[in-house]
């Protein structure tokens, strides 16, 4: 996600502390590593869903905006991410857009940190100052 004034953009982990948290026990664990593990978090929620809660979270509307590819690549472009990164990040967006698997929801970080990952709402609230811009 890029986070402007006043829209969600792109793509968010919104779960970034818990999965971090999950992901610094995994890295001693050789054996968890080894076999990969796929951390997420509790919730599946549309980015639309995700500017609602930040929105009444920090008391102030926030918008989602759908972008086209184009827009996106110019974006990106702007931003000064390397070509790579940009392509893969429009793949990913096509693979969405063309109906491919998006919800994968597992209790790995859960097993992993022995507590149960922050909801979206719970997160923005935690870190709502960062998301006031």
């Amino acid at each position: 996600m890029t986070r402007c004034f006043s829209a969600i953009r792109s793509r968010w982990s919104s779960k970034a502390r818990s999965v971090s948290a999950g992901s610094r026990r995994t890295r001693s664990d050789n054996s968890y590593v080894v076999h990969g593990a796929y951390l997420t978090g509790s919730e599946a929620i549309s980015y639309r869903e995700a500017a609602e809660i930040i929105g009444a979270t920090i008391g102030k509307p926030i918008r989602f905006v759908d972008e086209s590819p184009d827009q996106a690549r110019a974006r990106r472009v702007r931003e000064g991410l390397p070509p790579a990164v940009i392509a893969s990040a429009l793949a990913i967006s096509a693979y969405h857009r063309a109906g491919g698997k998006t919800v994968t929801i597992t209790n790995k970080l859960a097993d992993r940190t022995g507590r149960p990952p922050r909801t979206v709402g719970e997160f923005v609230r935690e870190h709502a100052a960062a998301f006031q811009g």
